[in-house]
């Protein structure tokens, strides 16, 4: 966001007389107190009359202007804007001055416009309603200010600002009167929010804040995954996510909360300009968490505010190469009519670029000043330099990284199960399998999908004899670390799957090969089929995998005119699969609750995997 252009600060603590150039994104490097916190806090003090404390003119004038400054002492920040638009006093460029008096309870302020006819308008007597237009735009400008170090109780503070937040998605001047509305409100903004935060912390994060009115400025609660599981109480025992409050986290996870919070304040209210004066946002993190959140400020931050940073870290000041960056070193140097008086030092802020010049066309080498402007100049191409051998570190680190990923997949897929279906076609299986899991498909991918995805693979066996005779083979040591499940129809397959008997022993819905992983199944009958499949009817069965589908659902596929039945058992219909072989093609426009009874298949492949990993 482009909103200020230009700074001026006169007299402010270290602080003489600072013209400084603005951008989009703008960093103060420089070591510690040289004046960078100045910067910000005379923003602060320019939009909000404060600095970082209460406003203080005996200890935030300039000491080394003292005794030489002319007139009456005074603190001035002056504010070069880029023009908003429309017509009117915003038209073109402008400027706004405040002056802070010695004594003065409130501040002087100036307003100026780059257009001659518009300035002269300002300077007439009756100006009150080209004033006001200039007090308004001031009204849409909010600077927050966040200083380096910012405890558990400035954090608590500065989150109340989600009141604003919702204030402005509620848009009802009644905004007491709507609890009920403005608990959907609190709901949809929190998840919104968490799930940001969430994608940088990689920690799943909640937000939520107390529905009562009277609680919003004190009861806002964030949670993250403190990494406990605790048990639930019987009947049914689960494993649970412990959260924990965010105030109960490390300084890492609270303070770079706080800065996406605060994009997240800006981005929701489209009507207002933002400004940010962050110190040294890279508190409280390690070295790749730091390099993350610069990344993020540069890429999505910056588009919702204008920034102002300081910072020590080659994260950031890596960013200097980037559009709309500036780069900003801030050092201390003394006055030359006070060598030796340490309070008349004043700080020195300079870009990369003049910095550079200013060292080669110095005449003395052998200079203080020579050396001072050589030190900054060197402090920066360091900090260049520890970023790219941390950015090598971290290539490195990630092609092992993938590499052991490699390796841990080509392991998974040595030891992954294997089901074989008596079909001579498993793309069925396959897409029944992915939709139920949220998985998108279309005909080129979908094996490759599965395979991916899915933690076992589906091979057909062309019959239900072949499948019978593969999996009663006598000889299986070849096979003694593979899970096995084979899958027959409940149709007069049911006669094979009889027949496995002297070296299978029987389960609950399924039977188990001795001494092996290898076990077999039938299909699950739906509600609706038991009409034409069981146990007393055994191999005069007629229920093939197609028919897991509701007649509804197949009628939906083929359409109402090529829908076709087939008489079976007496009277009973059922649906004419025509040309297996292309049937899951059409099926694979089908939603997830159209694969409803293959659920019951699937959870009962988990539940013989879940018992091999148990048993082996």
């Amino acid at each position: 966001m482009k909103l200020i252009k230009k700074i001026r600060i006169q007299r402010f603590r270290s602080l003489g007389n600072a013209v400084i150039p603005v951008e989009e994104f703008n960093i103060y490097s420089g070591a510690n107190n040289m004046g960078k916190s100045n910067i910000l806090k005379a923003l602060n003090l320019f939009f909000n009359y404060d600095t970082s404390s209460p406003y203080d003119f005996d200890k935030d004038y300039n000491k080394a202007y003292t005794e030489s400054a002319t007139g009456a002492r005074s603190v001035t920040i002056t504010i070069w804007f880029h023009k908003q638009g429309g017509a009117g006093m915003l038209a073109h460029d402008f400027s706004i001055q405040r002056e802070f008096p010695l004594g003065a309870k409130t501040p002087i302020t100036t307003y100026y416009s780059e257009d001659k006819e518009l300035q002269e308008k300002i300077e007439q007597k009756n100006n009150g309603v080209f004033i006001g237009q200039f007090y308004k735009f001031l009204n849409k400008v909010h600077y927050y200010y966040v200083p380096a170090v910012r405890d558990r109780e400035f954090t608590r503070r500065f989150l109340t600002n989600f009141e604003s937040v919702i204030r402005q998605n509620a848009n009802d001047a009644n905004f007491e009167g709507k609890v009920a509305d403005l608990s959907e409100i609190l709901k949809k903004q929190s998840v919104n929010l968490s799930k940001d935060f969430e994608k940088f912390l990689q920690i799943p994060t909640s937000a939520s804040l107390s529905s009562k009115i009277e609680d919003i400025l004190g009861a806002i609660e964030i949670n993250v995954e403190s990494g406990i599981r605790v048990q639930s109480k019987a009947p049914k025992k689960v494993m649970l996510k412990k959260y924990v409050n965010i105030f109960s986290t490390g300084d890492g996870v609270l303070m770079s909360y706080l800065v996406y919070f605060l994009n997240y304040l800006c981005k929701d209210n489209p009507n207002q300009k933002f400004i940010w004066g962050y110190e040294e946002p890279e508190n409280s993190l390690e070295y790749s968490k730091a390099q993350s959140l610069a990344d993020k400020f540069y890429a999505e931050f910056m588009h919702n505010a204008q920034i102002f940073i300081t910072t020590h870290s080659p994260a950031f000041i890596k960013l200097k190469d980037e559009k709309n960056v500036l780069l900003h070193r801030v050092y201390m140097r003394q006055k030359e009519s006070d060598e030796g008086k340490a309070d008349n030092r004043e700080s020195v802020i300079t870009t990369l670029s003049a910095l550079e010049k200013r060292l080669s066309l110095f005449p003395d080498t052998e200079s203080a000043d020579y050396k001072l402007l050589e030190r900054e100049l060197h402090m920066i191409e360091m900090a260049k330099e520890i970023e790219v051998a941390v950015d090598k570190l971290n290539q490195e680190r990630e092609l092992v990284k993938q590499q052991k990923k490699e390796i841990e997949r080509k392991l998974q897929e040595k030891n992954k199960p294997i089901i074989f279906v008596e079909d001579n076609y498993t793309q069925l299986y396959k897409v029944a399998w992915l939709k139920l899991n949220g998985t998108n498909v279309d005909t080129s991918t979908i094996d490759s999908i599965f395979d991916a995805n899915a933690k076992f693979y589906i091979y057909p066996k062309g019959g239900c004899g072949n499948l019978r005779g593969y999996l009663n083979n006598p000889n299986m040591e070849d096979m003694r670390d593979k899970k096995i499940i084979g899958i027959f129809d409940f149709d007069e397959a049911y006669e094979d799957y009889s027949k496995l008997k002297d070296l299978w022993e029987l389960k609950e819905g399924y039977k188990k090969r001795k001494k092996f992983d290898v076990y077999a199944m039938l299909l699950p009958i739906p509600d609706f089929r038991k009409n034409i499949a069981s146990i007393d009817y055994g191999k005069y069965s007629k229920l093939e995998v197609e028919l897991l589908f509701t007649d509804d659902t197949i009628k939906k596929v083929y359409g109402k005119h090529a829908y076709k039945t087939e008489k079976i058992i007496g009277d009973i219909e059922i649906p004419k699969i025509q040309n297996k072989a292309d049937f899951w093609k059409k099926v694979i426009i089908l939603q997830k609750p159209d694969f409803s009874e293959f659920q019951r298949l699937f959870d009962k492949i988990d539940e013989i995997l879940n018992l091999c990993s148990t048993t082996t």
